[in-house]
């Protein structure tokens, strides 16, 4: 005769036979009535639920087992008591205590239950949810309201393409890891950016417009020669052709460092080429090739960002929605302003002039004065001067954790019959606190404030 083995509630409870717990170590819930094995994880589990849900069980267990009148060498001890034992002991005041007991942990378990399950999952990283169009998009930074069509018209004209060339340069004594000793050498970096911005449709509050990232690359250079120095070269010139054979989103350590010295510095090109302790990498960021539909609003900011026959990671679309689209008109706002005229502009529209591998979004306030007006190939020109001010450069994503912060000086030089800045040459001390894991700057430790210069220009095609 086979013996059925009973076995009690509070053994059931301490080994998950209730399949209330999630029993440490167990990555698969056994099957039951011949169904197919389920790995656990492949089930979104609450595990602060699970471990109160049983802390309330084992406590009204432990309760229960604690107010019941047991009588020596009964049968009773668990959570049910047979009929014959249950007559004439039913004590009025651990009954109500009980049945208080009971309803607050129902109460409990309810809470524990809700609390739970949380929110329903918008999709894997870098999609937009599990179906329908992009949503719209918070800005990050919401710009002070325009409210002049016409200005706005005139800033961003629809049909035209904005052709933007941005080049930012570093240098600084160092130790980085790449070097491969541990002694303090000399870096020089530089990062360029070329794009087209081409206006669908401005009506003076909402804006479209297709921005095609043509470019977007860095290199660096450790050595040992002292005298060296950063050159970019002619104004709306690239200078990382060299490059080109890289694919986007790919970094390479360069054999061959001459062609690079020779594109990036004004002195020590060949003495830096020459040297056998030269060593150069480059990275080509992933946006280049890439093109985007961002729909703006007066007052409100990037209202959405597209990808067109590409697609976007969670870190570009960041990016992206952190842009500055109307600075032109921020920069200078009121073009009747006479010359010794100051006014204070918002960090938030420096985003054109921060290294776009760097994937930050500038804040803080940056005073300007206008120094003078000329006349140029038939063109009205306004300079404008940077007196004071840094910005503070933060992450572009959700965790907005600080990059590092820097204190331009320089100049702009603004086209009033063109509502644009043509060109800007800045230069600067930052501070850089951290860098994404796969950026060039990563391994350098700063021995110095490293000295940052920034070249600019714009032209309408």
């Amino acid at each position: 005769m086979t013996r059925v083995r009973q076995v009690s509630a509070s053994q059931k409870i301490a080994n998950g036979s209730f399949g209330l717990l999630n029993v440490r170590g167990s990555t698969c819930a056994a099957p039951r009535n011949g169904a197919s094995a389920r790995c656990c994880s492949d089930v979104p589990i609450d595990e602060g639920s699970e471990s109160g849900l049983g802390s309330v069980l084992l406590f009204y267990l432990v309760v229960t087992m604690t107010m019941r009148q047991i009588r020596p060498g009964s049968r009773s001890f668990g959570l049910f008591v047979d009929s014959s034992q249950r007559r004439g002991r039913s004590n009025p005041v651990i009954v109500a205590l009980l049945s208080g007991i009971f309803v607050t942990l129902v109460v409990l378990v309810a809470v524990i239950l809700l609390q739970g399950r949380g929110d329903e999952p918008n999709g894997p990283p870098g999609t937009n949810g599990p179906s329908g169009p992009a949503p719209k998009h918070k800005p990050k930074h919401k710009p002070k309201r325009i409210d002049d069509p016409k200005r706005i018209k005139e800033t961003l004209q629809v049909g035209k393409t904005y052709r933007t060339i941005l080049k930012v340069g570093l240098e600084a004594r160092v130790e980085d890891k790449d070097w491969g000793v541990k002694t303090i050498t000399n870096l020089v970096y530089e990062a360029e950016m070329a794009l087209d911005r081409t206006i669908k449709s401005n009506d003076g509050h909402r804006i479209v417009e297709l921005r095609h990232f043509d470019n977007a690359r860095s290199v660096k250079l450790l050595t040992d020669i002292e005298d060296v120095s950063i050159e970019f070269g002619p104004v709306g010139m690239l200078a990382l052709g060299a490059l080109d054979y890289l694919r986007p989103g790919t970094g390479a350590t360069i054999v061959a460092a001459k062609p690079i010295a020779e594109a990036i510095l004004a002195r020590g090109a060949d003495e830096v080429a020459k040297s056998t302790a030269t060593k150069a990498f480059a990275h080509v960021d992933s946006l280049s090739g890439k093109t985007v539909r961002i729909t703006y609003i007066d007052g409100v900011g990037i209202e959405s960002v597209e990808p067109v026959d590409c697609t976007l990671t969670d870190s570009e679309r960041s990016f992206v929605n952190g842009s500055a689209v109307v600075s032109d008109y921020y920069i200078m706002p009121q073009l009747n302003i006479k010359v010794g005229g100051t006014w204070t502009i918002d960090g938030g529209q420096f985003g054109g002039f921060i290294d776009p591998s760097l994937r930050g979004v500038p804040s803080g306030e940056i005073v300007v004065v206008r120094d003078s007006n000329h006349t140029e190939t038939g063109k009205e020109y306004a300079t404008l001067r940077i007196q004071g001010g840094y910005l503070k450069i933060n992450e572009s994503d959700d965790k907005t954790r600080r990059i590092g912060t820097f204190t331009p000086r320089g100049s702009f030089k603004y086209s009033i019959s063109d509502r644009i800045v043509e060109s800007a040459a800045l230069v600067g001390q930052m501070v850089i606190e951290q860098v994404s894991k796969d950026h060039l700057l990563l391994e350098a430790s700063f021995k110095v404030r490293p000295k940052v210069t920034v070249n600019y220009s714009c032209k309408i095609k």
